[in-house]
C-alpha cells in the first residue's frame, strides 16, 4: 500500500515539474519574440533616420547648388552679357549669349520658391515635397534651354574669334576674368552643365525615401518629367541642327534658295554617275543620255539632284523631285513596277555594275532612304 501511494505522489510531482517546464518554455519563446521585434523596431528606425539623414543631404545639395547656380547666372549677365551688348552688334551677342537672362529669372523665381520651402516648413519631407512642387510648377519653362543649348554649340569657337579679332570684347572679357573666377567659356558652359544635374539629383533622393509613400511618387513623377523635358530639348537642338546643316548646304548650291523649308532636313548626301537609257521617247535634254556624273542631296521629302558648276564652283540644281513621285525599280529583285513617269527623265541608271534605276512619279516617302539606304550608299562615289 506504502509504495502505491509513494509511486502516486512521484507521479503526481512528475507532472508538476512537466507543466512547470512548459510555462517555462511558453515564457521563454515570449521574451525572444519580443526581443526581435525590438530588434526589429531598432532597425526600421535606424533605416529611417539613415533615410532622412540622406535625403536632406540631397535635398539641401539640391538647394545649395541652385544658389551657387543662380549666383553664376547673375555674375555672366551682369559681369559679361550687359558690358558686352555696347560693344558687340545684336546678332554677335545673341551667338553668344542666347537668352542667358531668361534663364536667369527662371532660376532666380525657382531657388526663391524653394528657400522658401526651406526656411517656412519644420518637417523635412513636407519641405522636400514643397520643394519638388516648385521644380514641377516651373519645370515647363525648362524647354527654353533648346535655344540655348543650340547656341552654345558653337560658344567656344566663336569666343575663340572674338578674343582675336574684337580688340574692345576682349578687353571686357579679360577685365571680367580678371578676379580669378571662372573664366567666360566655363560660366556658358554652366547652364549646359546644370540641366543635366537634376535627373541625377532626384534618382538619388528617391533611392532614401520609401516606395510605398507619397513623397517617393511624387519625386518619382518629377524624375521622369524632368527626363521627359531634357528629352524634348535634345530633340529641338537636334532639330536646329540639321535646319542650319541643310540651309549650308542648300545654300552652297547655285539655284536652290527656293528648295529651303523650315521642315525640311537633309538626310544623305552623295556622288552618283547616271544615265538616261534611249528608248526612241522624246527627251527634254540630250545631256541626260550621257554617263555624268552628279551630286544628289536626299532631303526629308525630295530628291535634290545637282551638277558641278563651271562658273563659280560648288554645283547648280538640276532637278527636284519630290518623294512621293519617285518609286526604286530593282530589276535583280524582279520589281518591276514602273509608276507614271517624269517627263524630263524616264530611267535614271547608276553605274556601280548592278542594274538598278531610280523612276520619277509613284510612291515612296521615305522607302528610297531606308529601305535602299544601303544601296545608295554602295554608290556613293
Amino acid at each position: 500500500m506504502l509504495k502505491k501511494l509513494n509511486k502516486g505522489a512521484a507521479a503526481r510531482g512528475g507532472a508538476e515539474q512537466s507543466s512547470d517546464g512548459g510555462a517555462g518554455n511558453v515564457l521563454k519563446e515570449i521574451m525572444e519574440m519580443r526581443a526581435q521585434l525590438q530588434e526589429e523596431n531598432r532597425e526600421r528606425h535606424a533605416r529611417r533616420v539613415s533615410q532622412t539623414k540622406h535625403l536632406i543631404e540631397v535635398m539641401d545639395e539640391f538647394l545649395t547648388t541652385e544658389a551657387n547656380y543662380c549666383r553664376d547666372l547673375r555674375h555672366t549677365v551682369s559681369t559679361f552679357a550687359t558690358p558686352l551688348s555696347t560693344v558687340l552688334g545684336a546678332e554677335e551677342h545673341s551667338r553668344l549669349f542666347a537668352n542667358i537672362s531668361q534663364i536667369l529669372e527662371l532660376h532666380t523665381i525657382l531657388h526663391g520658391e524653394i528657400a522658401h520651402s526651406e526656411t517656412t516648413t519644420d518637417h523635412h519631407n513636407a519641405a522636400a515635397a514643397q520643394t519638388i512642387q516648385s521644380f514641377m510648377r516651373l519645370l515647363p519653362y525648362f524647354k527654353m534651354y533648346s535655344m540655348y543649348c543650340d547656341a552654345y554649340a558653337m560658344v567656344p569657337e566663336r569666343l575663340q574669334v572674338l578674343r582675336e579679332t574684337h580688340a574692345a570684347a576682349r578687353a571686357q572679357i579679360e577685365r571680367g576674368e580678371s578676379d580669378g573666377g571662372p573664366t567666360l567659356l566655363a560660366l556658358l558652359f554652366r547652364p549646359v552643365q546644370r540641366m543635366c544635374l537634376y535627373p541625377l539629383l532626384l534618382r538619388e533622393a528617391l533611392k532614401h525615401i520609401s516606395e510605398d509613400s507619397e513623397l517617393y511618387e511624387l519625386f518619382n513623377t518629377s524624375f521622369n518629367s524632368v527626363n521627359v523635358t531634357i528629352a524634348q530639348v535634345n530633340d529641338r537642338v537636334r532639330d536646329a541642327v540639321e535646319q542650319r546643316k541643310t540651309a549650308d548646304v542648300l545654300l552652297a548650291v547655285h539655284g536652290a534658295e527656293e528648295v529651303m523649308q523650315a521642315a525640311r532636313h537633309l538626310q544623305m548626301e552623295m556622288h552618283v554617275d547616271m544615265r538616261l537609257p534611249f528608248s526612241g521617247g522624246k527627251v527634254r535634254s540630250a545631256q541626260w543620255l550621257v554617263r555624268r556624273r552628279y551630286k544628289w542631296y536626299l532631303l526629308s521629302d525630295a530628291l535634290l539632284i545637282c551638277r558641278p558648276n563651271q562658273l563659280f564652283g560648288g554645283y547648280h540644281q538640276k532637278c527636284l523631285w519630290l518623294l512621293e513621285k519617285v518609286t526604286l525599280v530593282d530589276d535583280r529583285l524582279g520589281k518591276q513596277t514602273m509608276a507614271p513617269l517624269y517627263e524630263e527623265a524616264q530611267i535614271i541608271r547608276t553605274s556601280a555594275g548592278q542594274d538598278h534605276a531610280a523612276t520619277a512619279g509613284g510612291e515612296l516617302a521615305f522607302k528610297l532612304q531606308c529601305a535602299t539606304s544601303q544601296t545608295l550608299r554602295a554608290r556613293s562615289i
